[in-house]
């Protein structure tokens, strides 16, 4: 979804995207540094992250537990104390969500969550798969595509929560390219391409018509 999107965004601007696949923590930085000129990889906006950075919103999604087909290991969101989740490196699950539940499990006097850390999210779906994780905690786009990629060996667990904004990502000073983006969203909306390519991607229920340079966020 993220890439036909963004091509879709670009060829408004008559330019083709040149796409180079890289470990999630480090795309903020290679943008910052002018190594890339934007971020695409379905990153929440927070107000951590727009420090650094300008993010420009085109979706809304959140997180997404995903277990082995049939919830072999019982795995309960709530109280996942003493079981093995795994979580893509720099996410909000891992530096955020994981954290926190297993400071929970902790405080209770219950076993710790055992956070499975990989910056490949691919590596992080293959845990789940050998069973080497008992679930994974993942953002609803790439959960879905994650289910349907592994022929239904992996099932949604549960509703997603903490739904947030995801954001292009560019130089910080950029806010001018920004909005450009911004009124290509909105071409995209007017036109009907951008509700059929998030319907492709079984996506639509994160669909925004709000597009904002640097947005509000709680």
């Amino acid at each position: 979804m993220d890439v036909e999107l963004f091509d879709a965004v670009m060829a408004k601007f008559g330019v083709k995207t040149e796409w180079i696949p890289t470990g999630f923590d480090s795309i903020i930085l290679g943008v910052s540094s002018g190594k890339y000129d934007v971020g695409v990889s379905s990153f929440s906006v927070n107000a951590d992250r727009m420090k650094e950075v300008t993010m420009v919103s085109y979706f809304k999604a959140g997180t997404q537990w995903v277990t082995q087909k049939g919830n072999p290991k019982a795995v309960d969101p709530d109280n996942a104390c003493g079981m093995k989740v795994a979580v893509q490196k720099g996410t909000v699950q891992a530096d955020n969500d994981l954290p926190v539940r297993s400071k929970a499990c902790t405080d209770a006097g219950k076993d710790e969550i055992t956070a499975l850390v990989d910056p490949d999210q691919a590596k992080v779906t293959a845990m789940v798969q050998s069973g080497k994780a008992d679930a994974m905690l993942v953002d609803l786009p790439p959960a879905i595509a994650a289910v349907d990629l592994t022929g239904g060996s992996l099932e949604l667990l549960g509703e997603q929560y903490d739904s947030a904004p995801y954001g292009y990502v560019l130089p910080k000073a950029d806010t001018d390219f920004g909005q450009a983006i911004v009124d290509a969203l909105k071409q995209l909306e007017a036109d009907g391409t951008y509700k059929n390519i998030l319907t492709k991607w079984k996506t639509e229920g994160g669909a925004i018509n709000d597009f904002a340079v640097n947005p509000t966020v709680g």
